[in-house]
């Protein structure tokens, strides 16, 4: 793996636009979906099309930049010795994940998206020696982390890797038969894992860097970029993922390419076959200042591929100063142009730099962290926050069953006032806290129309007292079958939905003045597609 090694990298400006959205839903407490592949995007549940973006998390100490001793590297994966290094990983998502103001900004990271990989256990000879120490990374780090990671709005894309030995030391020649063998392994034993296996926020990333193959596994005949190659290459990893898939796992796949994950193109003519599979980009500017060069490279090796599957950016790192020369570049050549580049394709997910790159001064420890002195993390620092109409809904499609009912402008769930259950109980917008008067059950009542019965009321959402006029308010009451009773739900974009009482078809629930403000009373008003008047259904 190319790594930048931190804080060796003096502070330079940037000046990047920055237009963040407003009404949009917090990064931190984004909902989390399950992910899918449709044709060349990669969806949520309600089938709207996401882009992640984030940051690389390393696993050892050294790459955090020296973490300030907040951290040693666990020697066993006990809970005694992992506990700090989970610990720091967490202190760090949750600042990755922040959206309000941060290390002087106006705004946090805004994070949506970790890449984050170990794999001990293997010995110098490519063996699985300790295969309970690959187990306890699993169940003491992996799993928490994961689920930790789920708590502040963030997906986490688990870099695999195994034990190998290189022929000859050649560290080229790194897809060989015993490596292959030692990823089906590992993959088994962590696609597997109840904690891991189809969790709503975990992919996998079978490997990284691979740079040459065998036309046939043990043949000697190594290399990369022609038809026999990438064939050797497709069986390889096709093995893998059916591996995978074996496990009952339908977690997002991320295929790496050949040439330092370099040659996308290879996947136009061997892609790997079965459902949620995309592809794996690494990108940096090598030196390299030409805007014209990254144009030209990303429309032979990447765009047919993009044009075709998803894909996501799992190193991507620059600076004008950077210690490997591979990430040595500056944002107004390389870092502008990829983000056009990316952009304008549409469906290029990436994570830029590690956490040393993101986070000023980590050497420092973590109570004298800083802005990011890095050409790139002030890049990531700076664009993330424009992306979050990117992130996925968390909607879910209408039909019987328990939501909590979000306004699209606010983010605020449907509430019941002051946990009231009484008949003539107005009902409002608050944050959403779990609570049951928060909860909502519908039942059909035939094609899309449905009744919505508060569970912690047991009494029916209710345009009161039959009205139709604009501000008529909504109140619970008990259920009676009326029209006013009776809501439909039509579909409005992204998974949001309209709802409409059938007394009053013209008219729908709304936020009362668009307002975004804890206790804004839901009322009927007049249909005018503002997103005070769309809904999205998520699991409580």
């Amino acid at each position: 793996m190319k790594l930048l090694k931190t804080g060796q990298i003096p502070a330079i400006a940037i000046a990047v636009a920055l237009a963040l959205p407003i009404g949009t839903q917090a990064w931190q407490g984004m909902p989390i979906t399950q992910l899918h592949v449709n044709g060349r995007n990669l969806q949520d549940t309600s089938g709207k099309n996401v882009l992640l973006h984030g940051y690389m998390q390393p696993s050892d100490c050294f790459f955090n930049g020296g973490c300030g001793a907040e951290f040693v590297d666990p020697t066993g994966y006990y809970p005694s010795d992992a506990a700090s290094a989970l610990s720091y990983f967490e202190k760090v998502a949750e600042l990755m994940s922040r959206t309000s103001s941060e290390l002087g900004q106006s705004h946090g990271y805004t994070c949506s998206y970790v890449r984050y990989g170990d794999s001990p256990g293997w010995d110098s000879n490519g063996n699985l020696a300790d295969p309970n120490e690959l187990s306890r990374w699993i169940n003491n780090v992996l799993v928490p982390y994961v689920q930790y990671c789920r708590s502040v709005g963030l997906y986490v894309c688990v870099a695999g890797g195994a034990g190998e030995v290189l022929p000859g030391g050649d560290g080229t020649k790194n897809m060989t038969a015993q490596f292959k063998a030692n990823l089906i392994t590992y993959w088994t034993m962590v696609a597997s894992n109840s904690g891991i296996k189809n969790a709503d926020n975990v992919m996998f990333e079978i490997c990284n860097e691979p740079v040459a193959i065998e036309t046939s596994l043990g043949n000697g005949q190594w290399g990369s970029g022609t038809d026999a190659f990438n064939a050797a290459f497709q069986t390889y990893m096709q093995d893998i993922c059916n591996a995978i898939r074996g496990t009952g796992a339908n977690n997002v796949i991320w295929v790496p390419s050949l040439a330092w994950d370099g040659t996308l193109w290879q996947f136009v003519k061997y892609p790997i076959s079965g459902n949620n599979i995309g592809y794996i980009g690494h990108w940096y500017p090598f030196g390299d200042f030409n805007s014209n060069d990254f144009i030209s490279h990303f429309n032979s090796q990447w765009k047919p591929c993009a044009d075709l599957h998803p894909v996501l950016v799992t190193e991507c790192a620059w600076d004008p100063h950077a210690s490997w020369s591979g990430a040595i570049g500056d944002t107004s050549s390389f870092g502008n142009t990829t983000k056009s580049l990316f952009d304008a394709e549409g469906n290029i997910s990436w994570d830029i730099g590690m956490t040393g790159d993101d986070i000023g001064n980590l050497s420092g420890g973590w109570n004298n962290i800083t802005y990011p002195t890095t050409q790139c993390g002030q890049a990531a620092f700076a664009w993330w926050p424009t992306y979050m109409w990117s992130g996925p809904s968390g909607n879910l499609t209408a039909g019987n069953g328990t939501f909590k009912i979000i306004a699209r402008n606010s983010g605020m769930a449907i509430d019941a006032i002051a946990n009231g259950t009484a008949n003539g109980t107005q009902i409002d917008q608050w944050t959403y806290n779990g609570g049951n008067n928060q909860k909502w059950t519908l039942t059909s009542l035939g094609g899309s129309t449905f009744k919505i019965i508060g569970v912690q009321s047991g009494r029916s959402l209710d345009i009161a007292a039959n009205g139709t006029a604009n501000g008529t308010v909504v109140d619970l009451w008990d259920y009676n079958g009326g029209n006013n009773q009776k809501f439909s739900f039509s579909s409005t974009d992204s998974g949001y939905y309209r709802i409409t009482p059938q007394n009053a078809t013209g008219s729908c629930l709304d936020v009362t003045g668009n307002s975004t403000a804890n206790g804004a009373l839901i009322d009927l008003w007049s249909w005018n597609g503002g997103a005070n008047q769309q809904w999205g259904l998520q699991s409580p």
